[in-house]
């Protein structure tokens, strides 16, 4: 047996008692506290703190098919751990979201009932093909529409948004019996748009053609949309890019900034 493995055998059936900083889930955790009213507004009630208070956090989760983690392990070093783009057709999406949170409390009234109260920036992003051959070797878009003419029509979209809130959160014990618990929280949620855009395109046909006296190829139909906010016309302006976000921030942004 590797000393690796032995190791790991001790720190199982060996008790040892030892001190850290307290680190838990956020997500379905009733030591979340007040970060966890978001996702439960009853889990403020049991939490072994009469209060808490966070003054800032962050906390982002991405999920795609276009990129792999390899040679990656809980159990050894992972000196040679590498994340490389998925290759070949097929159809790639991205979904991601970030949470910001800003002065998050909560405070137990009595052994029933808590109330909670914060302020955050929330943003979401998603983005879709169609059917697409991709290599990490492709450098034009010649190149790029030779491998995916087999594939048309193309299609893709993306889409992202952000806005901040404010909210504030009562929950309490209705019912306590030797079968169980139940409790209920209820959320006022002030929300204020910041900003939104999609780009959408569909029915992308390529033909071969003459592109600058080459051979190439042609978008010979195709369905684009977009659309955006209209606030994000105010970056449009004269000034420098600290100068336009402190002015767009100023008439847009959340109201606690």
């Amino acid at each position: 047996m590797s000393g690796r493995y032995l190791v790991l055998l001790m720190l199982i059936f060996i008790p040892f008692f030892g001190s850290s900083q307290n680190y838990q889930a956020v997500h379905g955790s009733s030591y979340a506290g007040s970060l966890g009213v978001t996702n439960n507004p009853a889990s403020i009630v049991h939490v072994p703190y009469s209060w808490d208070l966070t003054l800032f956090s962050v906390q982002a989760k991405h999920s795609s098919n276009a990129v792999v983690i390899n040679n990656l392990s809980l159990l050894s070093s992972s000196t040679n751990t590498r994340v490389d783009a998925v290759q070949g057709s097929n159809k790639y999406f991205l979904m991601a979201n970030q949470d910001l949170r800003i002065l998050n409390g909560r405070i137990r009234l009595n052994e029933e009932s808590a109330i909670a109260f914060g302020a955050g920036i929330r943003s979401g992003q998603s983005f879709n093909t169609g059917m697409v051959n991709w290599r990490d070797t492709i450098n034009s878009v010649r190149q790029f529409m030779a491998d995916n003419f087999a594939n048309s029509p193309l299609s893709a979209y993306v889409r992202g948004q952000a806005w901040a809130e404010i909210y504030g959160t009562y929950a309490r014990r209705l019912m306590e019996n030797d079968n169980g618990i139940l409790n209920a929280g209820i959320t006022l949620n002030i929300n204020r748009g910041i900003g939104a855009a999609y780009v959408s395109s569909s029915e992308l046909y390529l033909q071969p053609g003459q592109v600058h006296g080459q051979a190439g190829y042609l978008l010979n139909d195709g369905k684009l949309d977009y659309g955006y906010s209209s606030n994000l016309d105010e970056w449009d302006q004269p000034g420098t890019s600290q100068e336009l976000r402190k002015a767009f921030l100023k008439k847009h942004g959340p109201p606690f900034h």
